[in-house]
């Protein structure tokens, strides 16, 4: 019993150690045997290399589409107004009144003889039924008299001045063919000296002043386009001044009613002449002139032109010339004449 036991631990010792052996005798894979051991190991892949690179080739240009082919237009197409859609038939006689009253309306509101063209538009100064001028400038006068004085006749040669004028005139209606002016205008010497030579003593400068002042109203009656005539009527003064009294040299002033005819020429759109004669009545002398024997009445009579150059829309420039001749031939004689140039700018307010 004891050799049995003892024997079969020995081949079960034996098969043991002989049991792999056979296994791997008999070439089964190891996911059976579960031995590894001789299977060889697994080698890691070597890296890509990078591909070569090589230039774009340029895209190929893309060819022209062929446009499609268009319909041919409805025999109704404008080809002002473009394709409107179907243009609304005609209305049939037998409208609601509601839609033929607004037609109606619609019409009325519509001249279809009136222009619509928005160029035509007129300037809003020129409709304006009142324009208002106002003018200065500078110029030169001479001024000559003779009149009756205590000792004698005080005669003053002619002598020259400088001298400024301001002016002021409204244009009432100047669009109609009947229009009115009104004029208010001031001249004044500038710094005039005269030279005196007294009987007995030598001779010495006084200064002296020279005025003269216009208001008138003038009736503007348009004959054309271009001509027209102004008939100013209305009040004229002159005055004299000196300074100094001492020298045998008296003020005196002179009032007259003038009246005017002056002819306006529109030459061009931008040069226009205007001047005439001129008469007054002399009427009104102050107490000086009176004492000294100057009464009753005179009369004087003149001339003047002006010629006006537009320079922009509201200024223009304009040159004038004035020269009256006064006479008092009742009592004592008194004469004088005055001449006056000037340069003013004129600008419409």
């Amino acid at each position: 019993m004891k050799l049995t036991s003892i024997t079969s631990r020995l081949l079960a010792l034996a098969l043991c150690v002989a049991g792999p052996g056979l296994t791997r005798a008999q070439n089964l894979p190891p996911e059976l045997t579960g031995d590894f051991s001789d299977t060889p190991r697994a080698r890691p892949a070597p890296p890509p290399r990078p591909a070569p690179s090589r230039p774009t080739p340029a895209p190929a240009p893309a060819r022209p589409t062929p446009a499609p082919e268009l319909d041919a237009p409805p025999a109704d197409f404008d080809p002002e107004l473009g394709d409107v859609g179907p243009v609304a038939p005609e209305l049939s006689d037998d409208v609601p009144p509601e839609l033929a009253d607004d037609t109606s309306a619609a019409e009325e509101l519509t001249d279809p003889d009136e222009p619509t063209n928005a160029d035509d538009t007129t300037d809003e100064g020129a409709d304006s039924p009142v324009r208002l001028f106002m003018g200065a400038g500078i110029g030169v006068g001479t001024l000559s008299f003779s009149r009756p004085a205590e000792g004698g006749n005080q005669v003053l040669p002619t002598s020259p001045f400088a001298a400024a004028n301001v002016d002021a005139r409204v244009h009432l209606w100047p669009n109609e063919n009947l229009s009115f002016e009104l004029l208010a205008a001031y001249q004044t010497s500038l710094g005039w000296v005269v030279e005196m030579d007294p009987q007995f003593a030598l001779p010495e400068k006084v200064n002296v002043r020279a005025q003269r002042m216009e208001l008138s109203v003038a009736p503007v009656v348009r004959w054309t386009d271009s001509v027209s005539l102004a008939l100013p009527v209305g009040l004229g003064f002159q005055l004299f001044t000196p300074k100094a009294h001492q020298y045998n040299l008296d003020p005196f002033a002179i009032g007259s009613a003038l009246v005017r005819a002056e002819a306006i020429i529109k030459l061009t759109d931008t040069l226009t002449v205007r001047g005439g004669p001129e008469l007054h009545w002399l009427g009104f002398f102050n107490k000086a002139l009176e004492g000294e024997g100057t009464c009753c009445s005179g009369g004087a009579i003149g001339v003047q032109a002006a010629v006006q150059a537009t320079l922009t829309e509201t200024f223009s420039l304009a040159l004038a010339f004035r020269e009256v001749r006064s006479v008092v031939p009742v009592a004592a004689r008194f004469t004088s004449t005055e001449r006056m140039a000037t340069a003013r700018i004129v600008g419409e307010l």
